[in-house]
C-alpha cells in the first residue's frame, strides 16, 4: 500500500471526523509526506506551488459538487442514480507519485472509488468504482484533467520527451485535421492520445508486414 494512502487514513483516523477540512488536511499531508520523504528508487519530482493551489482549488469545487450529487441520490433515489459499475481507466502519467495522487483523489470525491491500480508495460490503469449512470468517454476525459492538473503541480523531474509519431505525411495531415500545409501536430496527453499511440503502433507492425 502507498505511503501516502496510510498516512491519508491515519489522519482521518486521527482526527475523528470526515469532513471537507480534515479530508483536504489529509490530502495535503499525504502528499507532503510523499514529496519530501520518497521512497528509495522513486522518480523525484519538482512542486509547482500555483498549479498545486489550482489542483487543491479545483478538488474542493469537485468535492461539493460530487457531495450533492450523492445527497441527491440518498434523499431521491431512482435506477439511474443508484446504479453502480466498475470502469477501467488508463493514465497517461509513468510517475508513481501522480498515479497515487490521482488514484487518492478519485476515492475522496464522494460517488467515486478507486479500487485497483496495475502497471504494465504501457504505464498504470485504475479500476474506478462509480455510483450512478455515468458516460465512459466523459469520466474518462474528467480523470484525465485530474491527472493533468495533478502533474503540472508534481513535475517529474528529467521527464523524457514525448514520443513521436511519424507514420503520416503532410497530404494525410491536412486530411485528417481539415487544414492545408500540416507540417507537426501535438495531442495534448490523456487517454485518447494513449489510445493512438497504440493504434500506431500496430499501424507501424503492418505496414514492416506489408
Amino acid at each position: 500500500m502507498s505511503i501516502g494512502v496510510v498516512v491519508f487514513v491515519v489522519w482521518i483516523a486521527l482526527q475523528g471526523r470526515l469532513t471537507v477540512a480534515n479530508v483536504v488536511g489529509g490530502l495535503i499531508v499525504a502528499v507532503g509526506v510523499v514529496v519530501l520523504f520518497p521512497s528509495t528508487g522513486g522518480a523525484a519530482h519538482r512542486v509547482n506551488p500555483v498549479a498545486l493551489v489550482r489542483f487543491v482549488g479545483r478538488l474542493l469545487v469537485d468535492l461539493v459538487r460530487s457531495s450533492a450529487t450523492v445527497v441527491i441520490a440518498v434523499l431521491r433515489p431512482d435506477p439511474a442514480r443508484v446504479r453502480t459499475e466498475v470502469i477501467e481507466v488508463r493514465l497517461a502519467t509513468r510517475s508513481r507519485l501522480v498515479t497515487t495522487v490521482v488514484g487518492n483523489a478519485i476515492t475522496l470525491t464522494p460517488g467515486t472509488m478507486t479500487l485497483d491500480v496495475r502497471h504494465d508495460d504501457d504505464g498504470y490503469v485504475l479500476d474506478v468504482h462509480v455510483l450512478g449512470t455515468v458516460d465512459h468517454t466523459e469520466f474518462a476525459a474528467s480523470i484525465a484533467g485530474l491527472e493533468s492538473r495533478v502533474a503540472r503541480a508534481f513535475r517529474l523531474v528529467g521527464d523524457a520527451a514525448p514520443p513521436e509519431v511519424e507514420c503520416f505525411g503532410s497530404a494525410q495531415l491536412d486530411l485528417a485535421l481539415g487544414r492545408t500545409n500540416v507540417i507537426h501536430a501535438a495531442l495534448r496527453a490523456g487517454p485518447a492520445s494513449g489510445a493512438l499511440l497504440e493504434s500506431m503502433k500496430r499501424l507501424q507492425v503492418y505496414r514492416s508486414a506489408a
